[in-house]
């Protein structure tokens, strides 16, 4: 059963993320390894005429980051891509450091 979505288009989207809204932070540690056990994909859409769309499979990323996946009746159905991107960063950073160590 797919659900028809409809396409959100925005100039700039901003979250809300000071620190006031937020407690019990915590550094993401071994952000590099999470992100290489997930899987890039292109993929032409069911529900709407998209083609060659590039993403990530839900059911796939929630065993490996279920707080960046949504839930609809406890099964995988969405992902919120700009959640990744903190992982992202902190890969980056890892992979920096790995490389200053190899220069040295």
């Amino acid at each position: 059963d797919v659900t028809v979505t409809q396409d959100l288009t925005a100039a700039t989207i901003t979250e809300t993320s000071i620190i006031v809204y937020k407690e019990n932070v915590n550094p993401i540690t071994g952000a590099l390894d999470t992100i290489l056990k997930l899987n890039g994909v292109t993929y032409d859409r069911k529900d709407t005429k998209h083609k060659g769309e590039a993403g990530l499979i839900a059911e796939e990323v929630a065993p490996i980051l279920p707080n960046v996946v949504s839930f609809k009746d406890g099964k995988p159905e969405g992902i919120n891509y700009t959640k990744l991107s903190a992982y992202l960063i902190e890969a980056v950073k890892e992979l920096k450091q790995e490389i200053k160590n190899l220069k040295r």
